[in-house]
């Protein structure tokens, strides 16, 4: 709309020209009192955002005690029987440790445990013969060798890293092949010591071979040495091991015994009934140990000795019914790496001086309470050869009092800590007068003042709120709740709440009366803690009616855990609800971060506060329509005013 008298439209509101009034502060004053009702609908908006943060931080500390005491998965898990069986183990010769080591966990007697025999259990295992043959040359032209010249007298070796030229006497010294045998043994020996390389006659003594002295000793000649030819050497085969990366058909020649092949280059074979094919033509050893070692069907480990210059195929898995079957099915790789047939594995066992022999299939196992970890084999008595006398292993197992005590002690510590967590936002004081902030008002403050001002407006949004409420009277009852066929308290073990009413009900332990308990009464106390219902937490989900029950058949752990769960679990039961504290607040990850009371509260105010923003636009608009229709009707008077003068002046 274009400008009328000097009054601007309403689009530019650059209005009271005429009149001489403010106004943008008449119109702004008249709607003061609307606007502040968008400001308490923004103000409901922060308080529950602010809401949100405080629940998170309960759910967050509810959380963190979950996963310590009550994950399954958990070393410190107080459901678990384990965690109340705490043993020392100490043993009469400080060796025996290096052939087993005996550890008591639930169920575990006390008392002295006397060994007379070990036995490992292994796993099947197929062991290869030399892989490799040794680089071994045809036959020598002496002549050839006298007519070579410059840098065509040489071979490049390379020695168990170190790697440099041996120049081969062309000035026709050498009569005879052993000469020459004789001079290059001198040579490599000059440069790279003795001991590395034997260099014999072959086997017609025609030529020359090359061999290491040692297995760990490993050497290759390159391949693009100039003398190759002259010395009868075949480029196919210039290294004493296995080369891991090239393609079989590349190296067939370097195996110790012929590889063969099928159709179009085709290898395959059977690993324990698993069948795995290849091309030879662009298939090395390391692709096919891979693709073996990663079959958990054949369940075996494929590996290369370099020291031994052999393969191994090793079950993954020990004890007497394991195997290893192997064959092949097209070509011969697997009979050229000197692998066929099948082997067993061989059980575990523990001998006692009693005559009790405990055979299982693993080196670690759990028998009556106690769990052994076989590390070698041991049998005590005299050895027929040397006539030493070996005295049977003896291990003591006492149970360790202190341990649990500090065990349980840390979860009353950590339970303490969830206490003070819940109290200080249930009894946090909270200021009525310090509501969030608006713009204008933050526009007036500095950073440090809003900060302290946000500080008082954010304490006690969860004064006395039920949710927390429940949740903490639902703990503290379990505390106190019978433990059917437990014969034990909390209270009778020396665990009770604090009489200063200033710690707001946290545990206190008397730990004279708690280790004494401990000492004498171990077993009520697992089952104090401990004991378990057959009902499932998640059958409860859908079907609720056997909660009471669950809850009379379980420790104070299980209920814990119970508890903590109907507050903070991602699982819905069968009406759709998550955890209590997520339906009101959610958490971050989950679906409930935006499906929560809170949330959707916020967008309701959200809603209004958009409507209402609307409808005070329009209303304001419709005020600015005002004041400029005014001031176009002042112009005109204004003008009217103006001409009348004028005519009046000219009459005179």
């Amino acid at each position: 709309m274009s400008s009328v008298n000097g009054v601007s439209s309403s689009s530019t509101r650059l209005s009271g020209l005429v009149s001489g009034m403010d106004t943008d502060a008449v119109i702004k004053q008249m709607m003061a009192a609307e606007r502040a009702k968008v400001d308490k609908l923004q103000a409901k908006v922060q308080i529950d955002d602010w809401k949100i943060d405080a629940y998170r931080e309960v759910t967050s500390a509810l959380q963190s005690f979950y996963n310590t005491y009550f994950d399954s998965t958990s070393a410190l898990n107080l459901k678990s029987e384990n965690s109340f069986a705490s043993f020392a183990t100490s043993y009469k010769n400080t060796d025996s440790s290096n052939y087993v080591t005996l550890t008591g966990v639930s169920g575990a007697q006390a008392g002295k445990y006397s060994i007379t025999e070990l036995k490992m259990a292994t796993s099947a295992v197929l062991t290869g013969s030399n892989a490799s043959k040794d680089i071994e040359g045809a036959a020598i032209n002496l002549t050839d060798l006298a007519g070579m010249s410059g840098a065509d007298n040489s071979i490049f070796i390379t020695v168990n890293g170190n790697a440099n030229f041996i120049s081969l006497p062309t000035d026709g010294s050498i009569t005879s092949v052993s000469d020459l045998k004789t001079v290059l043994q001198q040579k490599i020996n000059d440069t790279f010591g003795a001991d590395k390389i034997n260099v014999e006659l072959n086997s017609t003594s025609d030529g020359i071979k090359f061999s290491a002295v040692r297995p760990t000793d490993t050497f290759s000649i390159n391949t693009e040495s100039p003398a190759l030819s002259v010395l009868g050497l075949d480029s196919s085969s210039l290294s004493n091991k296995i080369d891991l990366d090239s393609n079989l058909t590349d190296m067939a020649d370097s195996f110790n015994t012929a590889l063969t092949t099928g159709s179009g280059n085709a290898i395959a074979f059977a690993i324990n009934g698993v069948n795995f094919s290849f091309d030879a033509s662009n298939t090395s050893i390391q692709d096919i140990m891979d693709e073996v070692n990663a079959n958990t069907k054949a369940n075996v480990t494929m590996k290369y000795d370099i020291t031994k210059n052999s393969f191994t195929i090793k079950s993954n898995s020990t004890g007497a019914t394991d195997k290893v079957t192997v064959s092949d099915t097209t070509g011969s790789l697997m009979a050229t790496l000197g692998i066929s047939g099948s082997d067993d594995g061989s059980d575990a066992s523990v001998t006692l001086s009693d005559g009790t022999k405990i055979v299982r299939s693993t080196n670690s196992f759990t028998y009556d309470g106690i769990t052994y970890n076989i590390k070698q084999d041991y049998t005590a008595g005299t050895d027929a050869v040397t006539g030493e006398v070996k005295e049977p292993i003896e291990a003591t197992i006492t149970a360790d009092i202190t341990k649990t005590y500090d065990y349980i002690k840390g979860f009353v510590d950590k339970y303490n800590e969830l206490i003070e967590k819940f109290n200080s936002k249930l009894n946090e004081d909270k200021y009525r007068n310090y509501t969030p902030l608006t713009d204008d008002q933050k526009a007036e403050m500095t950073d440090e003042q809003i900060e302290k001002w946000e500080e008082k407006a954010k304490s006690g949004l969860l004064k006395n709120d039920s949710i927390l409420s429940g949740i903490l009277s639902d703990l503290r009852n379990t505390l106190y709740d019978t433990v059917e066929g437990a014969g034990i308290s909390l209270s009778s073990i020396g665990i009770t709440t604090s009489s200063d009413y200033t710690k707001n009900g946290k545990l206190e332990i008397n730990e004279d009366k708690l280790k004494d308990a401990l000492a004498n009464k171990s077993e009520q106390i697992k089952r104090l803690f401990t004991k378990s219902s057959d009902i499932t937490y998640y059958s409860l989900l859908d079907s609720p009616s056997g909660k009471d029950q669950r809850y009379k058949e379980s420790g104070i752990a299980q209920r814990f855990s119970d508890i903590i769960q109907d507050a903070i679990r991602t699982s819905t039961d069968k009406d759709g609800r998550k955890g209590t504290l997520l339906e009101k607040a959610g958490i971050t990850g989950d679906r409930s971060e935006y499906t929560n009371l809170l949330f959707k509260e916020m967008l309701g105010f959200e809603e209004a506060i958009d409507e209402m923003n609307e409808r005070l636009d329009s209303k304001e608009d419709a005020l600015y329509a005002k004041f400029t229709a005014m001031e176009s009707a002042l112009s005109k008077l204004n003008e009217q005013q103006s001409n009348l003068a004028s005519l009046l002046g000219t009459g005179t």
